[in-house]
């Protein structure tokens, strides 16, 4: 890596899942049949993204010298295909989470990057008893908050959250650096080998609690001061929202026409590119093409960037 460059672009690990489609191809070449997530941005130790050239994308931030801590606490950044249903699911909070062997819970975010015609999302639901009586009865259904949706919108998943992808949604997920995920109903589904996947129904009921559209909003918007949602001074020369500010990450949503300017910073950021097409330019002058699917890291003080073209993306950091 030149010194004087402060890009690395990034290339995903794939995983593949029992719900996942063929939409993440286009973006991925994959041999996988089905796949379902593309964790574009991750620096968890087990399966982190890489380099083009298969760097471990951990070890070339140390390299560059972005502290461990920054390293740890970076959020993990996935595209996510859902086919079919996934399960219905919940994740922990950070006390439950390290109280059961995990270094934090899972707050996420969702912004939809594709939504077919009768694509819905479940969002929470009715009332803890309400969720204990329609588990008794075998089905999770009667006591979920379902939503239609289309592209462009975006919601805040906390930890506690029951949430599950409806078929023919695709998103750009950002969520806190943990892969902990309790499965509260799964359709009776087999796994790759055959066998019943797992659930985790006593831990999901340990978790689950239903919030209100204040709470959700105060959460997703915490370090705003309640502007929602907030035009940010992130980028000249074209349109930049802050999309969501929650006490784990921040993600800005960026739609450039023309040429803009995206400000210098004083830590690790994620650019992910959503759709369209253009140039992104470092201080040094060196110049990347990019496209939908494309991810880079941006290293800390590495001056101002250049973004040419038509096309959006989403500026992550914590």
């Amino acid at each position: 890596m030149n010194e004087t460059d402060r890009i690395l672009p990034v290339s995903p690990y794939l995983r593949s899942a029992v719900w996942g489609g063929q939409r993440l191809k286009a973006l991925y070449p994959t041999d996988l049949e089905r796949p379902a997530e593309a964790w574009i941005f991750s620096l968890l130790p087990d399966h982190p993204s890489t380099l083009p050239d298969g760097t471990p994308l951990p070890d070339a931030l140390r390299a560059a010298g972005v502290p461990e801590a920054e390293i740890a606490a970076f959020p993990l950044v996935k595209r996510i295909d859902a086919e079919r249903d996934l399960s219905v699911q919940v994740h922990p909070d950070d006390d439950y989470a390290r109280a059961h062997g995990s270094p934090c819970g899972k707050n996420e975010w969702w912004y939809v990057t594709h939504a077919g015609p009768e694509a819905r999302i479940a969002w929470g639901i009715t009332s803890r008893e309400a969720l204990r009586a329609a588990m008794d009865r075998g089905d999770p259904a009667p006591a979920l908050r379902s939503l239609s949706v289309r592209s462009g919108q975006h919601f805040l998943i906390p930890a506690g959250m029951v949430h599950a992808l409806g078929a023919g949604v695709e998103v750009l997920e950002v969520q806190q650096p943990s892969d902990v995920t309790y499965r509260l109903w799964d359709y009776g589904r087999l796994d790759a080998d055959g066998r019943p996947r797992e659930l985790h129904v006593r831990q999901a009921l340990d978790v689950a609690r239903a919030y209100e559209p204040c709470e959700i909003e105060a959460l997703r918007y915490a370090r705003t001061e309640g502007v929602v949602p907030r035009p940010t001074a992130e980028l000249s020369g074209s349109v930049a929202l802050c999309l969501c500010a929650a006490p784990w990450f921040r993600v800005v949503h960026l739609s450039v026409t023309g040429e803009a300017r995206l400000a210098s910073a004083d830590e690790l950021r994620c650019l992910a590119i959503l759709d369209g097409a253009g140039t992104l330019a470092a201080s040094s002058g060196r110049e990347f093409p990019v496209r939908a699917g494309d991810t880079f890291a941006l290293l800390p003080d590495g001056g101002p960037l250049s973004l040419s073209g038509c096309l959006s993306a989403a500026l992550i950091r914590r």
